[in-house]
């Protein structure tokens, strides 16, 4: 049975004090729907760096939301422009061709979009 609630989570920031914000919010709200919700963050621009390997500050908290089943997705064009691969990043993130447009995509099939 699917979930009865989608979000899509925009993170296109390199603060990592806001990043720490962000995935207690996304926490709150998985329990706050008895894990009745599917989760998307989408990163992009300086916010792919959330998802890179060896990012100390928010470690732990990236591998409890994808245990929860929170889905990561970083932005090919970001990827591009900065020079990076997929390999750069932790293991289970997805890489869509565009961040802005994965968000206006799930928007269009009825997820709740928020940028924190």
């Amino acid at each position: 049975m699917s979930p009865s609630h989608r979000t899509v989570v925009q993170i296109n920031m390199a603060d990592p004090k806001k990043w720490h914000v962000i995935m207690n919010n996304i926490k709150n709200l998985h329990r706050a729907f008895d894990g009745d919700i599917e989760i998307e963050v989408v990163a992009f621009g300086q916010g792919v760096g959330l998802l890179l390997k060896n990012v100390d500050y928010v470690e732990g908290m990236r591998e409890e939301l994808m245990q929860l089943g929170v889905g990561f997705s970083i932005c090919r064009n970001t990827l591009n422009a900065k020079g990076m691969t997929p390999d750069d990043f932790l293991p289970g993130v997805s890489v869509v061709p565009s961040g802005v447009a994965e968000i206006v995509k799930k928007q269009e099939q009825g997820w709740t979009y928020l940028s924190l």
